[in-house]
């Protein structure tokens, strides 16, 4: 008696659904300030580039993904037009899980970041690195969740710097650094 086994050549290998990938995207970036003597919120965006590399040689859906972001913010801070520059590298530890039968994959993701601010300056152009206690590098962490609709994706996290941006010597006092993150991009 033979057997036959039909062979579904449409239906792909886990390694083949779960390759490397490159995010482009911009988004909303306001950043929150908080110090003893009040909070303040400077609105501005982001654009950046984010790889995602397979950890587990194609196997389950989990990845690394690292970048380069840039934010840029500005409002009322210490003056009337603060404006502020930074550049982030996260690294994300992040879970990409295909819904079956559709191009819809959500990702949820956690990690960390380092975060140099290149600009930070008054209305009148003044720096505030000109200040005692302010800092350039800040390291923080981020959470979040990405929805990919095929080769476009929204994505909505928060992030927070668990060192200062200034410390207890600037004028303000110690002011600690969080953010919103909602963006939107492509997947290739």
């Amino acid at each position: 008696m033979a057997m036959a086994f039909a062979v579904n050549t449409n239906a792909q290998a886990p390694a083949e659904l779960n390759q490397n990938y490159n995010r482009l995207h911009v988004g909303y970036a306001p950043t929150d300030f908080s110090a003893a003597l009040g909070e303040a919120r400077l609105h501005g965006f982001s654009a950046g580039w984010l790889g995602g590399y397979n950890v587990t040689k194609g196997q389950l859906p989990l990845y690394v993904e690292t970048g380069l972001t840039m934010n840029f913010v500005a409002g009322e801070l210490r003056s009337d037009c603060d404006k502020m520059l930074n550049f982030e590298v996260p690294a994300n530890l992040t879970y990409r899980y295909r819904i079956p039968k559709t191009q819809v994959r959500l990702s949820p993701y956690f990690g960390f970041h380092f975060k140099v601010t290149a600009l930070a300056i008054d209305d009148d152009a003044h720096s505030y690195y000109n200040l005692p206690g302010t800092r350039r590098f800040q390291f923080g962490m981020q959470v979040g969740a990405n929805v990919e609709f095929n080769r476009f994706y929204v994505g909505a996290g928060w992030n927070k710097d668990f060192m200062p941006l200034c410390t207890g010597s600037f004028p303000l006092g110690e002011v600690k650094t969080s953010g919103l993150r909602v963006n939107i991009g492509v997947v290739f």
